[in-house]
């Protein structure tokens, strides 16, 4: 009857046993799910990693395919779910830079205007289209100027190897509505290189935009032009 008893009683001791191992267990693998690992686990077998189930649980399977991805986007193969490799995923909100008012415009000049010209008129006439009013285009719309001046310079075999601003009237020019820029420049056509004074007419199209409406093109000799005074404006390419 002891014997029986005992017997009994090492039997319920044994079942209490595996029923705590069974509930540690359960309670350690619940404790060690990790919300952020599932979501990563989601987005690497989307993205065709092959992470595993998503259980949550940082298992080797789930490192080896953090680490290739951390490889294919050139983040240090830690294998851990560090800081630049959740907002390489998308799981980390980057941090915006604080808001800077925006400078305030620059007073309108129209030496750039004719800036923009002399940058663009051999290379990419297409680009002058919003610089030029109707009557400097001949009242051809803008694809046939485009067109005509590529094959008038295609023609000339034209190139423009330097220039300067000389002359800019008036020199402060917030309240006119018409100025005049003066350029001194170096071109090339079919082959021999002269120099050339510019004049170009501009008119202003609103508080910050001028538009070119008439050129004036005058050879000159070789001789260099008069010093330019201080506030000239060079560029040269």
């Amino acid at each position: 009857m002891v014997s029986v008893t005992r017997q009994a009683s090492m039997s319920f001791i044994w079942i209490i046993g595996v029923l705590i191992i069974w509930l540690s267990l359960s309670f350690s693998a619940a404790w060690g799910q990790d919300e952020n690992v599932a979501k990563v686990q989601q987005l690497l077998s989307a993205l065709g990693y092959d992470p595993g189930k998503a259980d949550g649980l940082m298992g080797p399977r789930t490192r080896r395919a953090i680490a290739a991805y951390q490889r294919s986007h050139n983040l240090p193969p830690t294998s851990e779910l560090d800081e630049p490799t959740l907002r390489a995923l998308g799981l980390l909100a980057t941090p915006q830079a604080p808001e800077v008012p925006p400078a305030p415009a620059p007073p309108p000049a129209p030496w750039r205007t004719v800036l923009a010209y002399l940058r663009y008129y051999d290379t990419q006439p297409s680009q002058l289209v919003p610089y030029l009013t109707e009557h400097f285009r001949q009242g051809a719309q803008a694809h046939v100027w485009i067109r005509n001046t590529k094959r008038d310079l295609a023609a000339q075999n034209f190139s423009r190897l330097s220039w300067r601003i000389e002359r800019v009237e008036p020199q402060e020019p917030e309240a006119a509505s018409e100025a005049t820029v003066e350029v001194y420049s170096r071109v090339r056509i079919s082959g021999e290189e002269m120099a050339r004074r510019e004049i170009f007419s501009l008119v202003r199209a609103d508080e910050t935009t001028w538009l070119i409406n008439d050129l004036k093109s005058l050879a000159v000799s070789d001789a260099a032009p008069e010093p330019l005074k201080p506030e000239s404006t060079t560029a040269d390419r």
